[in-house]
């Protein structure tokens, strides 16, 4: 193919990569391969040390998971909050479709509206 080597890393094969002479398959793990890669050219101390810098403690992890959690908690309660809301909403709307609500006397019928107070929604009817 070309001058410039491939490398993949990678749990499977994928394409063509390994059919060329200059080709690198490390079919494993990243992790694996970065720790197979840094022995060998020497780096495992340093490696082993920049890992153990940037990982999370037992404790540090459980509050960072305690404070995912409570972000997440939240959410999902205004999202239940909406729902509620939507359901007082539609409750309220139903109730007032249920009115019988008739222009005043005299006044044309899109012209707003008001309640017939002299006449019982039943009679109307």
């Amino acid at each position: 193919m070309g001058a410039c080597p491939r490398v993949l890393i990678n749990r499977d094969p994928a394409g063509d990569i390994g059919t060329e002479t200059d080709d690198v398959e490390l079919l494993m793990s990243c992790d694996d391969a970065v720790r197979e890669i840094a022995r060998g050219m020497g780096w495992a101390a340093e490696l082993d040390a920049a890992w153990a810098a940037t990982a999370l403690g037992g404790e540090a992890q459980d509050a960072s998971t305690r404070s995912e959690l409570d972000r997440i908690v939240a959410n999902v309660g205004k999202v239940i909050g909406v729902k509620e809301s939507t359901d007082e909403v539609d409750a309220l709307a139903a109730g007032l479709a249920k009115l019988d609500v008739r222009p005043p006397p005299g006044d044309d019928a899109g012209s707003g509206g008001g309640l017939d107070r002299d006449t019982p929604a039943d009679a109307a009817a």
